[in-house]
């Protein structure tokens, strides 16, 4: 409940409020890595990949975490030395939100491991991703590429991770770019290099557009990636390749990246019984619960799931959606970031847990009523085992900007909107899996 109001810089309205409570299983550092074929993991201060990390989950060859971290150097350590961008509102409680330049949820503590990170760690997330179409014949192929997150990359440098949802494949065609109106996303080789550049320590996969060339376009925009240093999960050689976490480190912290998808662009809508069931990771909590049990056992200290779900322009999520979100967060994930409706959608929370069902776009051109605006999260892990969550909106289109104004204000203010009309949906119980019909979104961007 509210306590009450304040002032926040701007002239905004700024209210306080209990924080919610929360808790997270952690593990020692001990055990086995799930690792994954190919370069996964980046470097403080480095582009370079850290080489393979291979290993079986369940058993298998025995892989060691590596020695060095993740993280974007010099620029990483300004946490703690002020925000760039707006006040933080700490302390929100799970059934209310605030107005204001950004938002941020604080969590109860959680259980401390007996070797804890002795720094806090800000994760940056935001939602699609799609550098094909026409930011590929404006930006990307005429050269232009660093102009698309210029008005971003240091915020996103700034952070210790940053994860993003790469909505498009990436594939050498040459000068070849799609028409508008392509629903294959297919960006230029370039690409990756960009999301490097801007700062991107990985990217989630899984989504309906992972398999819009075939198998062998998969396979390549993974290579790019690689090549590229940026790390990435969700899809992969083989179905456990795709179910497989980024590993990332920094500042001491081990974080394991999930992807996973709900959505797909075949007339069923998944990729159960189709050819793409052999490397995109499908939304089924039967099989992601071991694995990332299996990422608490070599380490992580932090498991967030990328969950490409939804049905596309709704602001509220289905009850399907909402009851697979819930069931990652009892399958074992500290937080959940949706996205496929390429608009925002609200905050829930499961075992005081938070769930960001869509952060709406970030770079994507789209023309219909709140495709141009997205969410941009800011997921930050204390070593004494608090966690706070802090909301910011982004005007979103082929160059992303974070709002300020009224642009911020409304976005923000429709936000708080939706995740008020969640909590009066009927109650809806977690989905442990998926049957293998269950279809719970729509779409084809």
């Amino acid at each position: 409940m509210l306590v009450g109001p304040g002032a926040a810089p701007g002239g905004q309205q700024r209210l306080r409020g209990h924080p919610g409570q929360g808790r997270a299983r952690r593990r020692s550092v001990d055990g086995r890595l799930a690792g994954r074929a190919g370069p996964a993991e980046l470097h403080d201060g480095t582009r370079e990949p850290a080489g393979e990390v291979r290993g079986d989950a369940a058993g298998g060859h025995q892989a060691g975490l590596p020695d060095r971290t993740i993280g974007r150097g010099e620029a990483a350590r300004r946490i703690g030395r002020g925000r760039p961008h707006g006040s933080i509102l700490h302390g929100v409680p799970p059934r209310r939100l605030c107005l204001a330049v950004s938002l941020a949820l604080g969590l109860a503590p959680c259980p401390a491991p007996a070797q804890a990170p002795r720094e806090p760690l800000r994760i940056v997330v935001v939602g699609d991703i799609n550098l094909a179409r026409i930011v590929a014949r404006s930006y990307v192929v005429p050269g232009r590429g660093a102009e698309i997150f210029a008005a971003v990359r240091d915020s996103l440098r700034a952070a210790d991770l940053a994860i993003g949802n790469l909505e498009s494949l990436i594939f050498d065609r040459g000068t070849f770019t799609d028409t508008a109106l392509s629903p294959a996303f297919a960006a230029p080789a370039a690409a990756a290099r960009l999301l490097a550049d801007a700062g991107f320590a990985a990217v989630s996969t899984a989504n309906n557009h992972a398999w819009d060339l075939g198998h062998a376009a998969l396979l390549e925009s993974l290579r790019h990636l690689d090549s590229a240093g940026v790390a990435h999960a969700g899809t992969g050689p083989t179905v456990a390749d795709a179910l497989r976490p980024a590993i990332l480190r920094r500042r001491g912290w081990t974080v394991a990246m999930f992807s996973v998808t709900a959505i797909f662009n075949y007339p069923d809508l998944t990729v159960r019984g189709h050819p793409a069931a052999c490397c995109v990771a499908w939304a089924d909590t039967l099989a992601l619960r071991p694995a990332i049990q299996a990422a608490r056992d070599s380490g992580a200290d932090l498991v967030l799931v990328m969950l490409h779900a939804g049905i596309e322009y709704r602001d509220v999520p289905p009850p399907g959606v909402v009851a697979i979100a819930k069931g990652l967060i009892h399958a074992g994930a500290d937080v959940v970031f949706g996205h496929h409706p390429h608009v925002p959608e609200g905050l829930g929370w499961a075992d005081g847990k938070p769930i960001l069902y869509s952060l709406g776009n970030f770079v994507f051109a789209q023309h219909r009523m709140w495709t141009n605006r997205g969410l941009w999260a800011e997921y930050t892990a204390m070593p004494d085992g608090r966690r706070a969550l802090d909301v910011r909106p982004v005007v979103a289109g082929m160059q992303p900007r974070l709002a300020a104004g009224p642009d911020s204000a409304a976005t923000m203010e429709h936000f708080r909107a939706i995740t008020d009309s969640l909590t009066r949906l009927p109650r809806t119980r977690a989905r442990r899996t998926l049957g293998r019909h269950l279809t719970p979104g729509t779409g084809r961007e």
